[in-house]
Formats: structure tokens, C-alpha cells, sequence
């Protein structure tokens, strides 16, 4: 489907979730690369839940000040 592809950012996403589910340190890294790439195609809908998703890692993870600047 290549880079580009709609869904390839839908998959990124749930990566995301199941790396910070998991206690994977990835998580961060895989979260702020599928921030950077709905910012750039401009999903607001799909931006809100991976903020949200973000914000829960980052509370799971004990960084309730990062937590809160994610849902802002």
C-alpha cells in the first residue's frame, strides 16, 4: 500500500497502544511519530484519540505533567 496509504497510520496507532500497554519503551517514539504524521494529513478525529491514547500511556507511565500537556 506504501507509506501513504490511509490506514498505514490507523495500524501505527494501535502499535502504539499495544507498545505502551505492554511497558514498552518504544511506545513514546511510535506515539510522537503517529502525532507528526496525523498533524501533517490534518485528522482531527484520529489526532484527538492518539492524544488521548498518548496521555493515558503517559499516566500508566507516572508522568501525570507530560499527561496533561498531551490533553491539552
Amino acid at each position: 500500500a506504501g507509506e501513504q496509504a490511509p490506514q498505514l497510520v490507523s495500524v501505527e496507532l494501535n502499535l502504539a497502544v499495544a507498545a505502551s500497554k505492554l511497558g514498552d519503551p518504544a511506545a513514546d517514539a511510535i506515539f510522537e511519530k503517529v502525532l507528526a504524521e496525523l498533524r501533517r494529513r490534518q485528522n482531527p478525529a484520529l489526532l484527538w484519540d492518539a492524544l488521548t491514547f498518548q496521555a493515558d500511556h503517559l499516566k500508566s507511565s507516572g508522568r501525570k505533567e507530560e499527561a496533561k500537556q498531551a490533553q491539552r
